[in-house]
């Protein structure tokens, strides 16, 4: 369970009393989504991926680092994780040497807007993090309208924007 790794909020906790329930998508589960946490826990659990297993809690002052979990879970299973965000960096910015990068797409329908999200994570460089990025892009739009193509634009937007980010992050160096 992710919250045996001190990531994740509390199972009785009512942030998300009418988020529904995804139960029958287990494959999806395993991977991170439909997880109930807050943008700063996802970005925390990806911190904690490129500090091979150790969570921190977000530093604000430098110096100041204040250790939540040595280890959210085994050394192999940490590897297994970057080794999965490396290669999917590499996928899908091949442009973009050296960065960590996962992300996320959904949308849902109700009878009023239909929202495209957009999500995606990463560590750079991916060999020796130093920075994290999170994006998350939205849009809201007629629940009549063709998704595909308002996915597709979202798609673009994000990428272009998450590669103009980590490129001028890798230039820091």
């Amino acid at each position: 369970k992710m919250t045996a790794m001190s990531f994740g909020l509390p199972q009785d906790s009512n942030v998300f009393k009418n988020v529904p329930s995804f139960t029958s998508k287990l494959n999806a589960f395993t991977l991170g989504s439909y997880c109930k946490t807050t943008s700063l826990q996802l970005l925390t659990a990806y911190n904690a991926i490129a500090n091979n297993g150790k969570i921190v809690a977000p530093v604000f002052v430098p110096g100041d680092t204040v250790v939540v979990n040595p280890a959210m879970c085994s050394a192999k299973t940490v590897e297994a994780m970057k080794k999965l965000i490396i290669e999917t960096g590499a996928k899908e910015f091949p442009e973009i040497k050296d960065l960590g990068f996962y992300k996320g797409f959904s949308s849902v329908k109700n009878t009023y807007m239909r929202e495209l999200v957009w999500t995606g994570l990463g560590f750079i460089p991916a060999s020796k993090p130093e920075y994290s990025v999170f994006l998350r892009i939205y849009r809201s739009e007629s629940p009549v309208s063709d998704a595909k193509i308002g996915a597709a634009k979202v798609k673009d937007s994000a990428k272009k924007a998450f590669s103009q980010i980590a490129s001028y992050l890798l230039s820091l160096k």
